[in-house]
């Protein structure tokens, strides 16, 4: 079954969706997710002024504390050095991330990597959970165990903060991965880009996106399904030439229709 849900940025749910949610970490789940989860009821049209949101603070024991915009901080630099005219929130941002705000901000965590902030910066109250990540110390990212699963709940938004930083972020989602003992169903390859599923015992679908040709662990022999090449022990020794394949018609055109490649040599 399903070990680890990743929810970006869900400001927006309805009851149905959180309790689902819920279910699913309290059954042994794990779940990562962004600020102000489930801050606006989609079923009462309104907002929340506890996140996150829908009585999911009290349920999960986690409270986002206080809340501001990263822009809102870099806004408000010039008059870091006063009171005046700063709400409460404002002030205790201004105080955790400095008067260098803007969209992105680093997080340090508790596993030795730093990962990139962006947008929202909360502060987290977490009775009994592990601060896992901060900013300038204070606790800005929480793993709170529920049920018999973790919620891992980010205090902002780490997701747009990829954009800015993919190896902070790769890294945030592989110690997900690691919390909810999550293994590749393939060890065919390992490299950033390419993706593989394992259908069969025997046949394996591999997506490669990095932009260079890369290798796969094969052993024994195997034949490329759409390439049409064979290989033994991990040499290529060959490979048949399809023509002719297509899932295309013209319209009106009898003579045209969908069909499989025919082997050419």
């Amino acid at each position: 079954g399903i070990k680890l849900l990743i929810m970006p940025f869900c400001y927006a749910a309805d009851a149905a969706l959180l309790e689902a949610v819920d279910r699913f970490v309290a059954d042994g789940g794990v779940l990562l997710c962004e600020a102000h989860l489930g801050g606006f009821d989609v079923d009462a049209g309104r907002h929340s002024r506890v996140m996150p949101g829908q009585g999911m603070a009290a349920r999960w024991g986690i409270r986002e504390e206080y809340t501001t915009s990263s822009y809102h901080v870099r806004t408000l630099a010039d008059r870091a050095g006063t009171a005046e005219g700063l709400s409460g929130d404002v002030k205790k941002a201004l105080d955790a991330i400095g008067v260098s705000g803007g969209k992105y901000f680093p997080v340090e965590t508790e596993w030795g990597f730093v990962f990139t902030g962006a947008e929202r910066f909360a502060c987290l109250e977490a009775p009994g959970a592990q601060v896992v990540g901060r900013v300038g110390g204070i606790p800005c990212m929480v793993l709170q165990p529920y049920g018999k699963g973790s919620i891992l709940y980010c205090g902002t938004n780490p997701g747009e903060g990829a954009a800015a930083d993919r190896d902070g972020f790769e890294k945030l989602v592989t110690e997900a991965v690691r919390l909810a003992g999550v293994q590749p169903n393939s060890p065919l390859c390992a490299e950033r880009g390419v993706h593989t599923d394992r259908l069969t015992e025997d046949l394996y679908i591999v997506n490669n996106g990095s932009g260079h040709d890369v290798t796969l662990a094969l052993e024994d022999g195997w034949h490329g399904v759409f390439s049409g090449k064979d290989a033994e022990n991990g040499k290529l020794v060959g490979f048949n030439l399809l023509v002719g394949g297509g899932l295309s018609i013209e319209h009106g055109n009898k003579k045209t229709y969908a069909r499989t490649a025919s082997e050419f040599g």
